[in-house]
């Protein structure tokens, strides 16, 4: 689990995102081709989330825009996530 202001996010086979202190939850899904339990999540801030595989790919999950609307989730290329790195992400 991970939280980053009132956004809360629990991993399993999909994320489940709350973003008003978990009174109403989304599923976010993979993509298709991506059959795998998440078994990491760090939310850089409320509006970026990074998850992270059993076999080490890993997404960001990024809200944005006054409804606070989702990006599908997109694939890092499966490169090993740390705070620096998603630090260096966030920046671009």
């Amino acid at each position: 689990m991970g939280v980053s202001g009132s956004t809360v996010a629990i991993t399993g086979q999909s994320v489940w995102v709350s973003r008003d202190t978990s009174t109403t939850w989304t599923e976010v899904t993979l993509p298709v081709n991506t059959v795998q339990t998440v078994t990491a999540v760090y939310l850089a801030t409320s509006d970026l989330i990074y998850v992270a595989t059993m076999y080490g790919r890993v997404f960001t999950i990024a809200y944005s825009g006054p409804a606070g609307r989702h990006a599908q989730p997109r694939h890092l290329g499966g490169r090993l996530l740390t705070r620096r790195a998603a630090a260096q992400h966030r920046r671009r």
